[in-house]
């Protein structure tokens, strides 16, 4: 087979030629080709990844954000009940302070521009079970104090169940405090392993 393929060359060289050369191109162009669909595809999971690095990125700072607002309004929540329970209350202030701090800082927590902090879920599964279980728990428990104030109670049994209220609250909210800086050191240090 070999010595009539040699034959068929030395008989018809030009189109020998023209033959080898277009079966060299196309081996070379399907080689080519396949190369350039590996590269692609490499180069479109790693644009893939890029992409969904800086959503991740975007939505873990957007998080971080409204998380550390979150945990300074129940600082300030805190430091007002403390003040409330220690006696520190001026010309029973604390009640007006309370109420002013909790509507100025739930408008803003309602009005955060970047609402967008919630896409921090898509990356992170944070369990926030516990932390709604414990703001339903401060809602009663803001209720049950509020009706102390229209209950008839002696002032000293007053004042040991609004101990009691402010102790529990107080509680609730070093746990949240606790949860929330719990997904921002989660978020923190998933990022730290990237760099």
């Amino acid at each position: 087979m070999l010595t009539e393929i040699t034959q068929l060359v030395n008989k018809y060289p030009a189109i020998s030629l023209a033959i080898i050369a277009a079966l060299f191109s196309a081996i070379g162009w399907g080689c080519n080709s396949f190369y350039q669909i590996i590269i692609d595809n490499y180069k479109q999971k790693r644009e893939l990844k890029a992409f969904l690095w800086k959503e991740k990125i975007s939505a873990a700072k957007k998080a971080s954000e409204f998380y550390l607002e979150y945990l300074g309004f129940i600082n300030l929540l805190v430091n007002q009940l403390e003040a409330l329970e220690t006696g520190k209350d001026e010309n029973n202030k604390v009640a007006d302070n309370l109420e002013a701090e909790v509507q100025l800082l739930s408008t803003k927590l309602k009005a955060f521009p970047h609402f967008e902090h919630h896409h921090i879920n898509i990356f992170y599964d944070f369990n926030e079970k516990r932390a709604f279980e414990i703001n339903r728990e401060n809602v009663e428990i803001l209720g049950q104090m509020h009706g102390l104030g229209s209950s008839n109670l002696s002032n000293e049994e007053f004042s040991i169940k609004l101990r009691q209220c402010i102790t529990k609250i107080k509680n609730n909210y070093a746990e949240l405090a606790q949860i929330n800086g719990g997904f921002i050191v989660k978020v923190r240090n998933d990022i730290s392993n990237y760099l």
